[in-house]
């Protein structure tokens, strides 16, 4: 008997992943040589870029900032750009978070494509519940993502953050499925198992490198 009759995937290391801060660089910067290209990809990952990893400390002036950055755009930018700023200058920075605000900062896992269409060809619904302060539709229409569910639930547009459950009901309301029928997919324990409380199962997948295979085939066992 299948788990579940519908499947909410979480967005950023479940289906994508944001392109790491060395690859970054050589995008907006291939003039940049080593060592010095490595040395700032690191103090750039120890900082904090949008699309990941955490950052490994918040400046108490930008804790508030950073804890609402995913229900309001300004707060998002301006918390980025505070903790990248100091490291690689306004201009950089600047860039750095335009690129992730588009598709080419981004790499899509290398079964996230084969899996959605498989959900697809079975009639399962499908969709997406993402925490983000930015808009990552262009993200996900850029990487042939957006074409393959069938809603999209996020945290700017719904003003709650997972592992809030509001915005879990409202992922389940566009889907038409009951809580226990619903099975969340993504990498973070502390934020993507908060359906949980409402009866939710969830498959929980460590964030893999960008463009890897993600392990994502197991949900096609569950449904």
């Amino acid at each position: 008997m299948a788990l579940a009759d519908a499947v909410l995937f979480d967005f950023h290391g479940t289906l994508a992943a944001g392109r790491d801060a060395v690859e970054q660089l050589r995008l907006l910067r291939p003039e940049l040589a080593e060592p010095g290209l490595s040395e700032l990809a690191e103090a750039l990952t120890v900082a904090g870029l949008p699309g990941g990893p955490y950052p490994q400390h918040i400046p108490e002036e930008l804790a508030d900032a950073y804890a609402a950055r995913d229900t309001d755009a300004a707060l998002h930018r301006l918390a980025y750009e505070g903790l990248l700023t100091p490291v690689a200058g306004a201009e950089l920075t600047s860039e750095l978070y335009d690129l992730v605000r588009g598709p080419e900062g981004w790499v899509a896992y290398a079964d996230a494509h084969g899996v959605l269409d498989a959900l697809r060809a079975r009639g399962v619904p499908v969709g997406v519940i993402t925490n983000v302060g930015f808009d990552l539709l262009p993200v996900a229409r850029g990487l042939g993502i957006l074409e393959r569910v069938d809603t999209w639930t996020s945290s700017l547009d719904v003003g709650a953050v997972k592992p809030d459950p509001e915005l879990f009901r409202v992922a389940l309301a566009t889907l038409g499925v009951a809580p226990d029928r619903c099975l969340v997919v993504g990498d973070n324990p502390g934020a993507d198992a908060g359906g949980v409380v409402l009866g939710m199962p969830a498959l929980l997948l460590p964030m893999s490198p960008p463009g890897t295979t993600h392990g994502l085939e197991t949900v096609l066992s569950l449904v």
